[in-house]
């Protein structure tokens, strides 16, 4: 499996390890990796992706599964910022510009012809491998089915 890449931000002491040896920024992105790494993707940790004159990194692009490789990459963000609980003053006092950034991130990834994206957002009352799981799945089904009416 693809899983590794490098660190951003933290330290790698401030980071946390995960199954795959990725070192992610929270324990919630690592309960995602390892869902991701034991359920057999083919995916990277925080890649580059070029949008035109753009260059993003999203938490994961998913390739492909057991060798098959998906027609349309799925790239995966985990908003963790808006989260509902333990709200410190910093994360509210930039709440508004993480919500600027992710709308502005999400109109790239949304209009894409060459990826699928899906986002986790952990203030929905879903468990965040739950939504993973659902948004998957509807991915990949849509690699295979034309939902278009004629």
């Amino acid at each position: 499996m693809m899983a590794k890449s490098k660190p951003r931000g933290k330290s790698a002491s401030s980071k946390v390890k995960t199954r795959a040896g990725n070192n992610v920024v929270s324990w919630a992105e690592a309960k995602l990796d390892d869902w991701i790494y034991t359920h057999g993707f083919d995916y990277v940790y925080e890649p580059k992706v070029q949008f035109g004159e753009e260059t993003f990194t999203p938490d994961w692009i998913i390739y492909g599964k057991g060798g098959w490789k998906f027609e349309y990459p799925i790239i995966v963000e985990y908003w963790g910022l808006l989260r509902k609980e333990n709200q410190a003053k910093w994360l509210i006092d930039r709440l508004p510009s993480y919500i600027k950034r992710k709308n502005y991130k999400e109109s790239f990834y949304q209009g894409s012809e060459e990826y699928f994206y899906l986002g986790v957002d952990p203030s929905r009352s879903e468990d965040i491998c739950f939504q993973m799981k659902e948004k998957l799945t509807l991915a990949i089904e849509r690699q295979f089915y034309d939902f278009s009416v004629s």
